[in-house]
């Protein structure tokens, strides 16, 4: 199944501003941003730490509350 990744005014990083974001099943997408802020929002988007707020949504499901296992995501840094 292909579906579409949305990010919804995430915010990884206090004081930064919120990402929002929609990547089309079978397209790639680049954040291009200092490493901190980067690998901040890397880190929230597969779940290794909780977002200040916004959301995640893969096709029409939420995750941003999924443990890493269930999000089926991965990071390759």
């Amino acid at each position: 199944m292909r579906v579409t990744l949305r990010l919804r005014a995430l915010v990884a990083v206090p004081g930064t501003g919120p990402v929002t974001l929609d990547v089309p099943a079978g397209r790639m997408a680049a954040l291009v941003a200092p490493p901190r802020i980067g690998t901040a929002v890397a880190r929230v988007l597969v779940g290794l730490a909780p977002p200040r707020s916004g959301r995640i949504l893969v096709g029409e499901r939420d995750v941003t509350d999924l443990p890493p296992p269930r999000r089926q995501m991965g990071d390759v840094p």
